[in-house]
């Protein structure tokens, strides 16, 4: 009888939601029983939980993490649930437009676009699709999948559904060949009687459809049985459905059968073979849409209904899976879900609903997502909270509906729309003789089912014939093909699996329900409590109501005949049970279930989930109860499982059952560890024909000290007796389970010695094998031939268990069965082996004997009779090289042995690894084979990692080891030890944090921490945005920058020099000849001078916040104040510009160059800049939307206008508004960038006449945007080579003015632009077939020529000439040539074509240079030197090598007699200045961000020699706008050469600069400025994190942005256009390596060490850099070391992990980094000389045996050791000075590490524990205490100092197994102390490598072992002596602990059953005898030297 958990009255919890839920409608009142009305029904029916109406139904089932989902239907509501209580459960409620009539969970598999991406060709099969989740709902004319992510998608249905099944592949839809069928059943039980199909509808009608898709189109089924068609035949009805293994069971009405079709993939000839039917075709589409529904109708019916009830105000947008076949549905339904929730608001917030609105879908269920592994349900805590509805009202986004017409089906091919996916295949049919009635019914239940040794089993109940059919389902070799086996029966009523017990309850005809296994039987289920109630009142009072009962409970009789009938009678079965000893009258509670609930008998068998069970009583009554599982300590289950493995099938599901429901007998369930073990014991003995009332180990305990002396479970019960109590209660209190323990304990804290109550108790006698009187007893058993088996089985296990450390506590217990069985077997080898382990295991004396018949039926196997397996002897002999024998190995039984030996044999370097596979022996198939693995010769190293990565391989972590005993976790440790220092960069997370690489362990996790992303950026935004006034748009963390730069003030100068936001001082003063009103226009004209400065400030303030905040959604970004007034000391009366003329519209593109800067300091990773955020912001656009327009572009450049809607884009573009079209054409271009997309270019082509075609509608485009638009095209077909775009924009660049008035302003910037993108398009191209023509013609625009005739779309347009420019015959290169020079510059980049690069050559005589304007010099040699890109060199003899020989010579000089020659020097001089200019520029490009000190110095010596020229009379000959302009060409070369650095020098010189303001200089234009802060900004770009690229595309951004033609004014682009100074932000990456110390989470500094692919880019550059710091581009690099003292070591290598760098980089992210012990930070200890002296002790190879706490707390902050130390090494009270005579090395030694830790204690103020009164031991403790603290200390400082306080526990564990060993000896002990001594067997192996142990350490551990056992020489020596006189030896048990932990120790040669003593005769001379079994032998011999 199986004992069953109290019964517990179920509810659907999905109904208590109902009940509440605002759509639910009933007119079924619920009648209440009149019959024992109980307190807990009124309560109940109070508040109407019970209550329910009368078309619901609902599913269970079990969830991945064991928690119970459910799945309530009820009317239009379906009810989500998971998890076990109302109160606990999350819910989700879904809404349909009628009564829900079938619903189920499915999977579909969608496209996997990111594995699809990843995998190779090969492979796209298997990474093709993945699994999602989904809940499927069908109404009357609908199906409503609803998906896992929150996706909802509908689709009406063309036919009426009679079920819905789930498969492999989808689901499986059944048409209802009824018309008026009712729908009020669930789908899997709702079956029609078949015999009474109507066949009123089309005879060709397929009746089954698939859904593989919830957008995919609803396809016919075909069904194979000998023919391949359509599923026509209506009499066959699907009954279940299984996944895997894929089929369906089906019923055939016709002829009565029941069979199995396999459902699989139509096969393209299936398909073929049915779509070539064109008759087939038309059937299906006359069938599918002659009885289609008119949805427009219904849909509108739907919406009315549906209103929107709540809002939900934490909605947010999701990804689904199904995105990628949105484009074929239309959404034209809703959905309706409801949420439980306390507190909903019914208010939105506008941003609210424009979010929604513009969501791309439906939002509602994304915030449900964090329900743990489920649906997206809303937790719910109380079972009064008030439930509200979610209706999604009519948004077509929300749902993906969609209709299927029938024209869209017609005008569509007939083939490709009805092509079948699924194939039901026939495979097999039930025996017709097996149907014995003629009348048999289908199936009323099937399901699978699997027994407790892995037997699947496909059951079906025929309902009407009271029988249950179990089919076996065999195994085979191929996966996806089913065998049916053998058919058997059981008479039942009804019938249900239990998944998680492997069984099955079944109800017979009279209500009992008995559980099965497969076919076997278990017993009945026994409900507690309930019982004695509900027998007794309904057996008295049946007379009185006249009503038959039928106990539902099993009966007393049950336990008679388990296997016999049913009988209709039960009377007297229910007079029996009343007379049951579990009494009715203690179960009278109020919590009790009210019997009168309950009418009757069960009806059925409700559900069953996991191991729960549903019983539903008269009047729809459920009852729910647990059943137990297979449970059992762990021992026990390992037993199990091991005979499970070993046995017949039947006879180990016997000995499965007959413990099952042995331990879950009704009776107390709380056993012991010792009471479960002999229940065990007494089922295994009893089951192999043992007698248990002799059998010594089961009749008598006293085996075992730790267990009770009498178990309840065994000994049968006794008559009372007297209460006064005898001695024998005595004895029983002394030999209980709880004195043991105490003694145990007594004896190990305060040293008392054990009493024994009888001293026999505690002897064991050993005589010789002849005089041994055994009691013999027959063992009479079938199964007793497998005694040998199951002995070697469990002697693996029991090895096995030696190998956990908390399972050592259990071997005693195993030892005893084997022990007896050994004894029975006749193995002594077996017998001594348990012995020399357990000597009290020889007090057993019973031998059982084997009947003689079954004498020749056990066979002994000749590896069970050879020698003794032993795991740690096979590892020993492993480490010291001895004769290793094969270890057996049994798969499920012993694999951590395989494994460890495995290891073992790799740590050694053997080839052959010596595992025998015994599985075959045992099975006749062997499930699992593996083979053996060989070891090939490798490095120490390589084969350290090797070991490392099996352990990852064989599934061993940290906690394994960990529990291994303490010699193999020692020899582990070693192996870990030496891999941390520096392991390879490949290995998973799992491996380094197997070996305490926790840095590496998250690096390779990817869980990178973004240091941008910080909690307080948000509050800085916010408290900015209330306060404008103080906002100067440079908030955001200067952590980085204080951390890069903190021993000075830079950074706080740069935002002082930055600041635009606040009124500039006018710090002039009034002369007494000036009156007030000229005072004031002098003061205005000086902030007219000031405000040019300030007007350029917000180009370069965007660098410095570039990517530097994440703004928050919900809040417009503020943008700051651009501020153009001044305040005059002392009273800081403010100055405005009102007294003076100043330029319209000043102040319009440094308005857009402020919203530029404000929009680029959002990271590009920045979430929710969607459409709506990015209009929101619109509201603050300002002076008419200017600054608006600069963040447009801002936006775009960073790639966030992706998300603007098309809508948007027209509403901006709609205004044509300048600044606006101009920012939006080049944000959008930008974030499309060489994309070449289809819509941008429509888009720009509308600004840009030359793509529009010759009769398109003249449009009026600004030239600002038309520009714009120009550069637009390049950016999309960017390096693209595009021959149509290229030409267009070619014949751009020489664009002629007109026709008319058109074309006529700003050509310069117009064709410049021209050139610069058509740079853009043939990048880096070289010239290729289709692009020929390009550079002829580029030359002829640069140098000149006569003028050709115009090319293009618009050639006709301009034969009419301009009205305001007239031109000559030749081209005019002052428009054309800037633009030709550079794209040929770009269009040759990096390709070293000196053909081309002469054409940019500098003229080399005077006549020449008259040709050439001088500015045209500097692009002429820009441009050679980016053709020549490899020739470039960062030198001054480069620089000077581009100057012609005349002009070298005239340079720089005065007209003086001495020139005879007639040259004009000031051409000569302005040629010389812009050819420098021109190449050091090119040089700044090349070394763009890569912090070149020589190419730096070389820009810097000629940036002073501009600024010196400036101030010398030859700047007047010169010009100084030309030298200015050189100046700026200079000093932006140098800034980005040292972009992200904050070079002081440049930054000083951009200070001197901008001083220049006023009257007195004159040629400081706006230009200036602008380039001056420019370079300002690049010096801390990005803040500091960002520096620059020279890859072609940003060589070419950088080109654009800082073209060496600055404005002159504020407005002015006419030669450049302004909004393209920012693209320098094409060219910026994140290369900023910041660590951060992974232990106390704060940044640090560590040194870096750089390697340089070639010596050539190692010219210039830092090898060793201070993190945090940029480094150098990573294609330049051949390796990234964090190399430093004080931080473990990693390693970035190219050819390996670099691409994890690139992540780390460009994410923005930290590097993790681990601090050694002994070692402070740099921030604590900047030079190092605080830890001077733990780097002293820590390499060098010391051993300390004295130490103080001082010296430990020097060395370390870590808080868990301060703490260990301040907790249990501070003893006593003595000062410093005491403490240093009695335990200090020396006195010196004491006063460096005082200076160390006062140093610490000064840096490390946060730690909570004051360590300046750590007191050391005193010197009254007691001497044990005393030198066991000491040790203690020695311990804690060698680990501390080494960095290795991992091993502190695994150091005191030795110590203490030596202490233990002492008082208790036992084998495994000894074998823990002998592997560490064979570690110096590995010394070789660990040679030169720092060494957890030292040999010195190990010599001591090994000599404090042997004083020890030397010590028990006197008690050992007249054992021997005895056994070997008189051949017997009686004495204490410990004794025979000693003399086996003794011959062990010393490798003595003895055998203690047989009394065999063989030492070698000449030990010492024997070279074959290591070392210490030499000296063992010796000893032992000279033990017996007197005898």
């Amino acid at each position: 009888m199986i004992n069953a958990s109290d019964p517990l009255e179920y509810i659907p919890s999905g109904r208590v939601t109902v009940s509440k839920h605002p759509e639910f409608q009933t007119n079924e009142v619920h009648e209440d029983s009149n019959l024992y009305q109980s307190t807990i029904s009124e309560k109940l029916n109070n508040v109407n939980a019970g209550s329910k109406p009368s078309k619901d139904f609902w599913i269970l089932r079990d969830s991945k993490n064991d928690q119970e989902e459910e799945l309530y239907c009820s009317g239009k509501l379906a009810v989500y649930s998971k998890g076990c209580q109302v109160e606990d459960s999350l819910q989700t409620s879904f809404c349909c437009e009628t009564n829900i009539v079938h619903a189920t969970w499915c999977k579909f598999y969608v496209e996997d676009k990111d594995q699809i991406m990843k995998c190779k060709i090969g492979n796209l099969q298997k990474f093709y699709k993945t699994a999602v989740d989904c809940v499927c709902l069908v109404d009357s004319y609908t199906l409503k999948v609803f998906t896992e992510f929150g996706e909802n998608y509908s689709s009406s249905l063309q036919f009426k559904v009679s079920a819905v099944w789930s498969t492999k592949y989808g689901i499986l839809l059944e048409r209802s060949i009824q018309p008026a069928a009712p729908y009020s059943s669930f789908s899997k039980l709702t079956l029609d009687n078949t015999k009474n199909v109507s066949t009123t509808e089309e005879p060709h009608t397929p009746t089954v459809y698939s859904l593989t898709h919830p957008l995919d189109d609803i396809c016919p089924v075909l069904i194979k049985y000998g023919n391949t068609s359509y599923t026509w035949d209506t009499s066959l009805r699907i009954l279940f459905t299984s996944s895997e293994p894929s089929f369906a069971f089906v019923f055939d009405a016709k002829s009565g059968l029941h069979s199995i079709y396999k459902i699989r993939k139509a096969s393209k000839e299936e398909c073929q073979i049915i779509n070539a039917s064109s008759e087939n075709t038309s059937l299906i589409y006359n069938s599918m849409f002659s009885s289609s529904l008119n949805h427009t109708s219904n849909t509108a019916i739907g919406l009315k209904n549906s209103t929107c009830r709540t809002h939900l105000s934490n909605l947010g947008t999701s990804s689904s899976p199904f995105r990628s076949r949105a484009a074929s549905c239309t959404t034209t339904g809703s959905a309706n879900i409801s949420l439980s929730s306390q507190h909903l608001s019914r208010s939105h917030s506008p941003m609210a609903t424009i979010s929604r609105c513009q969501s791309p879908t439906n939002p509602i269920f994304s915030t449900m997502n964090n329900s743990s592994g489920g649906y997206f349900g809303h937790h719910s805590r109380s079972s009064h909270q008030t439930l509200l509805a979610l209706s999604a009202g009519q948004s077509d986004r929300n749902a993906g509906h969609y209709n299927r017409p029938t024209n869209q089906y017609l005008n569509n091919s007939p083939m490709g729309a009805t092509v079948p996916e699924l194939c039901l295949e026939h495979i097999w049919t039930e025996n017709p003789a097996l149907i014995k009635d003629n009348n048999a019914d289908h199936a009323s239940r099937v399901f699978l089912t699997t027994d407790l040794i892995g037997q699947t089993y496909l059951c079906y109940l025929i309902q009407n014939q009271y029988r249950l059919y179990l089919v076996r389902l065999e195994k085979s070799n191929e996966p996806n093909q089913i065998i049916m086996g053998m058919v058997n029966t059981i008479t039942a009523k009804d019938a249900i699996s239990l998944p998680k017990l492997n069984m099955m309850a079944v109800m017979e005809s009279n209500g009992n329900i008995i559980i099965y296994s497969g076919t076997s039987f278990i017993g009945k289920l026994h409900i507690p409590n309930v019982v004695p109630n509900i027998v007794g009142n309904n057996y008295v009072l049946s007379s009185v109501y006249g009503r038959d009962f039928l106990s539902p409970y099993p009966r007393r009789s049950s336990l008679i005949s388990p296997n016999r009938q049913s009988t209709p009678d039960v009377k007297f079965d229910e007079g029996v049970h009343l007379l049951s000893p579990v009494g009715g009258g203690a179960y009278t509670q109020l919590d009790m279930i009210d019997n009168s609930l309950f009418d009757g008998g069960p009806v059925q068998l409700k559900s069953a989930v996991s191991n729960k069970l549903i019983l539903e009583y008269g009047d729809s009554n459920y009852v729910k109860m647990t059943l137990p599982t297979l449970k059992g300590s762990p021992l026990v289950l390992m037993c199990l499982q091991t005979l499970k493995n070993i046995l017949p099938r039947d006879l180990g599901m016997q000995l499965l059952v007959k413990w099952y429901v042995a331990r879950n007998a009704p009776g107390p369930e709380d056993l012991s560890i010792n009471q479960e073990w002999n229940l065990f014991l007494n089922i295994f003995f009893t089951l192999f024909g043992y007698d248990i009332n002799k059998l010594h180990i089961n009749m008598n305990n006293d085996l075992d000290p730790a267990s009770e002396h009498y178990s309840p479970i065994i000994l049968s019960k006794k008559q009372k007796t007297i209460n006064n109590g005898s001695n024998d209660d005595w004895s029983y209190l002394v030999a209980s389970e709880v004195t043991s323990h105490v003694q145990t304990f007594l004896y190990d804290a305060i040293g008392l010695h054990k009493w024994k109550h009888k001293e026999n108790n505690d002897t064991v006698d050993v005589m010789e094998s002849e005089n041994i009187k055994l009691i013999k007893v027959n063992i009479q058993s079938q199964f007793a031939a497998h005694l040998p088996n199951i002995l070697f089985s469990l002697h693996l296990l029991y090895e096995e268990l030696k190998l956990s450390s908390i399972m050592s506590e259990s071997l005693f217990l195993l030892s005893k069965l084997l022990y007896q069985l050994s004894m029975d077997l006749n193995l002594h080898v077996y017998r001594q082996h348990y012995f020399s382990d357990f000597p009290v295991l020889s007090k057993n004396q019973t031998e059982f004997l084997v009947n003689d018949a079954d004498t020749n039926k056990i066979a002994i196997p000749s590896f069970i009779s050879a020698d003794t397996p032993s795991i740690f002897k096979n590892l020993y002999n492993l480490l010291t090289f001895s004769n290793v024998t094969s270890y057996p190995y049994l798969v499920q039984v012993n694999p951590t042995s395989r494994n460890l030996i495995q290891l073992f044999a790799m740590l050694k370097r053997q080839k052959d690894i010596k595992i025998l596979e015994l599985d075959h022996f045992f099975k006749t198939i062997s499930s699992v084979t593996n083979e053996a693995e060989y070891v090939s010769e490798k490095s120490e190293k390589e084969t350290m990692e090797e070991i490392i990565m099996h352990c990852h391989k064989t599934g061993i972590n940290k906690q394994q080891l960990e529990n291994m005993p303490l010699g193999l976790r020692f020899i582990f440790s070693n192996v870990i030890h030496q891999c941390r220092e520096n392991p390879p960069t490949n290995w998973p997370a799992s491996v380094y944090e197997l070996i305490d690489r926790q840095d590496l362990a998250v690096l390779q996790k990817k869980i990178f921490d973004s240091y941008y992303l910080d909690s307080t950026q948000d509050k800085i935004v916010k408290n900015n945005s209330d306060d404008v006034e103080h906002n100067d748009g440079m908030e955001f963390d200067y952590t980085i920058l204080r951390l890069r730069f903190n021993l000075d003030h830079r950074v706080r100068e740069v935002r002082k020099l930055l600041d635009s936001s606040e009124p500039v001082r006018i710090a002039i003063i009034q002369r007494p000849d000036v009156s007030d009103h000229e005072f004031i226009v002098e003061q205005e004209k000086f902030l007219h001078a000031l405000c040019t400065r300030t007007m350029a400030l917000p180009i370069a303030r965007g660098m410095f916040t570039l990517r530097t905040s994440m703004p928050m959604n919900t809040e417009q970004l503020p943008i700051p104040k651009l501020c153009l007034t001044g305040k005059a000391p002392p009273r800081g009366t403010t100055v405005e510009l009102t007294h003076i003329d100043v330029p319209a519209n000043m102040n319009l593109w440094p308005l857009f160059h402020n919203g530029v800067a404000t929009g680029l300091c959002i990271h590009p990773s920045a979430q929710n800049v969607d459409s709506t955020w990015i209009v929101y912001n619109k509201q603050q656009q300002g002076e008419f939307g200017i600054e608006h327009s600069g963040f447009l572009m801002a936006l775009g450049l960073n790639g966030h206008l992706k998300n603007l809607a098309p809508f948007s884009m027209y509403e901006y573009l709609v205004e044509c508004h300048e600044s606006t079209s101009v920012g939006l054409l080049l944000g959008l271009s930008a974030t499309h960038r060489s994309s070449m997309d289809v819509a941008m270019t429509k888009l720009l082509s509308l600004h840009v006449e030359t793509l529009l075609p010759p009769t398109s509608i003249e449009l009026n485009v600004q030239q600002n945007v038309q520009v714009a638009a120009l550069m637009g095209v390049g950016l999309v077909y960017q390096g693209t080579n595009h021959r149509h775009i290229a030409h267009a924009l070619l014949s751009e660049i020489g664009r002629p003015p007109g026709p008319e008035m058109k074309n006529s302003v700003d050509r310069e910037s117009y064709s410049l632009t021209a050139g610069l993108a058509l740079g853009l398009v043939v990048l880096s191209s070289g010239g290729g077939s289709d692009l020929a023509s390009i550079p002829d013609t580029l030359h002829y625009y640069m140098v000149g020529g006569n003028t050709r005739p115009f090319s293009g779309a618009q050639k006709d347009k301009y034969k009419s000439p301009s009205y305001q420019i007239r031109e000559g015959d030749s081209i005019n290169i002052d428009v054309t040539s800037p633009g030709a020079t550079m794209a040929l510059g770009l269009m040759y980049l990096k390709t070293n074509n000196h053909a081309v690069a002469e054409w940019m050559a500098a003229p080399n005589t005077q006549y020449l240079l008259d040709f050439v304007r001088p500015d045209f010099l500097l692009l002429r040699i820009l441009a050679k030197s980016l053709i020549l890109w490899d020739e470039i060199e960062p030198s001054k003899t480069w620089v000077s090598s581009h100057v012609p020989d005349i002009v070298a010579k005239y340079k720089l000089q005065k007209p003086t007699a001495n020139i005879s020659e007639p040259i004009d020097l000031e051409t000569i001089n302005q040629a010389y200045c812009n050819i420098i200019a021109g190449a050091c520029m090119a040089v700044g490009l090349k070394y763009a961000g890569t912090e070149n000190m020589i190419a730096f110095n070389t820009l810097y010596h000629f940036l002073k020699m501009f600024m010196t020229l400036s101030h010398k009379s030859v700047a007047e000959l010169a010009g100084k706008a030309t030298i200015e302009t050189c100046l700026n060409v200079v000093l932006l070369a140098a800034s980005i050469v040292m972009a992200g650095t904050g070079n002081l020098d440049i930054l000083r010189v951009c200070r001197y600069m901008r001083t220049r303001v006023g009257p007195t200089n004159s040629v400081v234009t706006y230009g200036s400025h602008v380039a001056t802060h420019m370079a300002l900004g690049f010096l801390f770009l990005g803040g500091g994190s960002y520096t620059l690229s020279n890859d072609p595309s940003s060589v070419a951004a950088l080109v654009i942005s800082l073209f060496p033609k600055f404005p002159t004014h504020s407005n002015d682009n006419r030669y450049h256009l302004q909004a393209l100074r920012h693209f320098y932000v094409l060219a910026t990456e994140p290369r900023l390596l910041l660590p951060k110390d992974i232990d106390n989470k704060k940044y640090c500094y560590a040194k870096i060490r750089l390697t340089f692919q070639s010596d050539s880019q190692n010219e210039g550059q830092k090898i060793v850099l201070k993190a945090p710091c940029l480094v150098p581009q990573l294609d330049r690099l051949d390796k990234i070391e964090l190399d430093d003292d004080r931080y473990w070591k990693i390693t970035f290598d190219k050819d390996r992990n670099f691409d994890l760098l690139k992540e780390i980089l460009n994410a923005n992210c930290v590097l993790h980094v681990k601090q050694r012990a002994g070692c402070l930070s740099h921030t604590e200890d900047p030079q190092g000389f605080r830890t001077l002296l733990a780097q002293t002790l820590t390499t060098e190879d010391i051993i300390v045996w004295t130490a103080s706490l001082k010296q430990i707390t020097s060395f370390t902050t870590d808080t868990t050791v301060l703490n260990f130390v301040n907790g249990f090494l501070k003893k006593g009270d003595l000062n410093h000075h005491t403490i240093c005579d009695s335990f200090c090395m020396n006195k010196m030694h004491d006063k460096l590490s005082s200076l160390c830790c006062s140093g610490i204690q000064d840096s490390s103020h946060e730690t909570s524990i004051n360590f300046n009164n750590v007191n050391e031991i005193p010197q009254e403790i007691s001497v044990t205490e005393n030198h066991y603290l000491q040790i203690l200390i020695s311990m804690t400082y060698e680990c501390v100092i080494k960095d290795k306080i991992n091993f502190l526990p695994l150091w005191i564990s030795i110590y203490k197994t030596l202490v233990t060993i002492e008082k208790e000896p036992t084998t495994n002990l000894i074998w823990q102390i002998k592997f560490l001594h064979s570690f110096k067997f590995c010394n070789n192996f660990f040679q030169g490598v720092d060494k957890l142990l030292n040999v010195e350490n190990i010599l001591a551990n090994k000599q404090h072992l042997y004083l020890i056992t030397d010590s028990w020489e006197s008690d050992i020596s007249i054992i021997l002596k005895n056994l070997l006189n008189i051949g017997c030896a009686r004495t204490r048990i410990k004794a025979f602990e000693k003399l086996s932990s003794y011959i062990l120790n010393y490798n003595v040669p003895c055998q203690i059953d047989q009394h065999v003593v063989n030492p070698p005769e000449n030990p010492i001379q024997d070279k074959n005898t290591t070392c210490l079994t030499a000296y063992g032998a010796f000893r032992f011999n000279s033990l017996f030297g007197n005898r």
